[in-house]
């Protein structure tokens, strides 16, 4: 069966969707590639089906049941890495992912605001983890940002994931070949985090070529 990531949360902007093609992106970019594909639920974002990528784009904002139906027909094939990429104030969706997905990530960035609606989104999803998103990197910020840390129970919040240069060309059809090599290494790096937190081997994933028959 495939498996399925899922970003969730209520709050806007903390990172779904950079996030979600990052880590499909990640998947793609492995010596020995794990096909994925985004799901897409936000109706204000424009979906990005047709583009050449390494990972597939499906369409599933239509609603709820349209996103079920894809997600009923991807569990079954082998070798496959699900990623849900989730929507701002939609707590049906939220509660739908949270049966479903293998694990499910709400992310939050280093603002009060963000962390105080992660903790309340991690008690309603008990088997959610969080993930602080665009993390600063700079010392002295980083320090005064590390309280926002201690919102969220520390069993449940993943290391801090810093600001990734140009990942927002992951989102625009057009600039997606610009960034490809650039963002290869954070996809990755992501990739194996996630996958090591839901407990799936990369290996269970990844292309397996076949053996030739031998000559007779």
């Amino acid at each position: 069966m495939a498996k399925i990531i899922a970003f969730a949360g209520s709050k806007g902007g903390t990172g779904k969707s950079s996030l979600s093609h990052l880590l499909a992106h990640g998947a793609g970019s492995l010596g020995r590639p794990i096909r994925s594909v985004v799901l897409t639920t936000d109706a204000d974002e424009k979906p990005l089906v047709g583009t050449r990528r390494r990972y597939a784009v499906i369409d599933a904002r239509e609603s709820p049941e349209r996103l079920a139906a894809e997600l009923e027909r991807l569990i079954r094939l082998e070798r496959l890495l699900v990623i849900v990429d989730g929507a701002a104030r939609r707590a049906g969706l939220d509660a739908l992912l949270a049966r479903v997905a293998d694990l499910l990530i709400v992310p939050f960035g280093p603002v009060p605001q963000d962390a105080q609606r992660a903790a309340e989104a991690l008690a309603m999803m008990p088997k959610a983890v969080a993930l602080p998103n665009r993390w600063p990197s700079h010392a002295g910020i980083a320090k005064r940002a590390r309280k926002w840390l201690h919102i969220v129970p520390e069993d449940r919040c993943m290391a801090p994931f810093r600001t990734v240069p140009k990942i927002d060309g992951l989102l625009d059809a057009d600039s997606y070949l610009d960034v490809t090599y650039d963002l290869a290494q954070p996809g990755r790096n992501l990739l194996f985090e996630i996958l090591a937190r839901a407990g799936v081997d990369p290996d269970d994933l990844a292309f397996r070529k076949e053996l030739e028959p031998a000559a007779a």
